[in-house]
């Protein structure tokens, strides 16, 4: 069971002036119960900030600021392999950083186009990686990554409907077009190009070099 001091220093270890003013409770009085004791109230009567200390995280190198209330807490915190999270002590090298623009940057090649669509620019250009990039986008950028995804989609599908015509208007050649236009009347020799215009240039070859006195 807490004691009164426990609790007491559970209500204020985080508290800081910018809170509270004077003459504010920290914590109502509650009645006595057939339950519970009374427990008087908290109320603040002076104001002085603890302060604040600057931390690292011992990976990332990160600044963080940490009231003095929770320094020690803080201090004490452990990785999984058991490793401190932070230290006091100011790395001797800054925070690492991406080289990689938001897709809104001023200096991206497309953002003429985006400013003729009315997009915001974003100086953003210490992204690590480009998943980390397109979950930047998706989450500060919302409405104009939707807009730019929904363009490349359409695009996309275009192009895949150009291919398939593609494709179908060679088949429907190679279907309607036989081997007889690539055939050499004198001695049967026939091209195997699939193409017509193939067929017919190799016949031309076969006739310069093989019967180069015959007529075509």
């Amino acid at each position: 069971m807490a004691t009164p001091i426990d609790q007491l220093i559970k209500d204020t270890e985080s508290l800081e002036p910018g809170n509270f003013q004077a003459g504010d409770y920290i914590r109502e009085p509650v009645a006595e119960t057939a339950n519970r004791p009374e427990v008087g109230g908290m109320v603040v009567s002076d104001l002085a900030s603890a302060g604040y200390t600057i931390l690292y995280d011992t990976i990332t190198r990160e600044p963080s600021y940490v009231n003095n209330n929770m320094l020690l807490s803080q201090l004490k915190a452990v990785r999984e392999d058991g490793s401190f999270v932070f230290t006091q002590v100011k790395p001797s090298k800054g925070p690492w950083r991406g080289t990689i623009k938001c897709f809104l940057h001023p200096g991206q090649p497309d953002r003429p186009r985006y400013d003729d669509m009315g997009f915001p620019s974003c100086n953003k250009a210490t992204l690590p990686n480009k998943y980390q990039a397109e979950n930047h986008a998706r989450n500060r950028h919302r409405d104009e990554w939707r807009a730019v995804e929904a363009e490349r989609e359409t695009l996309e599908r275009e192009e895949e409907r150009q291919l398939q015509r593609d494709m179908t208007s060679a088949l429907v050649e190679t279907a309607t077009t036989g081997p007889s236009d690539g055939q050499c009347g004198e001695c049967g020799w026939h091209s195997s190009a699939t193409r017509r215009r193939a067929r017919r240039a190799s016949l031309a070859r076969h006739l310069s070099t093989s019967h180069p006195d015959s007529d075509d």
